[in-house]
Parts: C-alpha cells; sequence; structure tokens
C-alpha cells in the first residue's frame, strides 16, 4: 500500500502522513486509531 492510498483510508492526506513519519511523531489516539483501521489492524498490534 502506498503512503496515499494509506492516507486516503485514514482520511488524511499524504502530506501530513509523511510529516508525521518523518518527523516520528506520537500519534493521536484517534489517528492510531484511523492507521491500524486502515491496514486492517488493532491498536494493540501498531504498539508492538
Amino acid at each position: 500500500m502506498t503512503q496515499e492510498e494509506l492516507a486516503t483510508k485514514m482520511g488524511i492526506t499524504q502530506a501530513v502522513l509523511s510529516q508525521k513519519e518523518k518527523i516520528g511523531a506520537k500519534l493521536r489516539r484517534n489517528t492510531l486509531a484511523k492507521l491500524a483501521g486502515a491496514m486492517g489492524l488493532k491498536v494493540e498490534q501498531l504498539r508492538g
């Protein structure tokens, strides 16, 4: 999945996703939930 596809599934722009990834930003709970949902995972799986 591309960054653009993932951002679209999350309801954010690719630029925002890219920026968060570049700076290693700590994601808010709802953003983390969107990321997990877009990837077909549970939030707990992302937290490792």
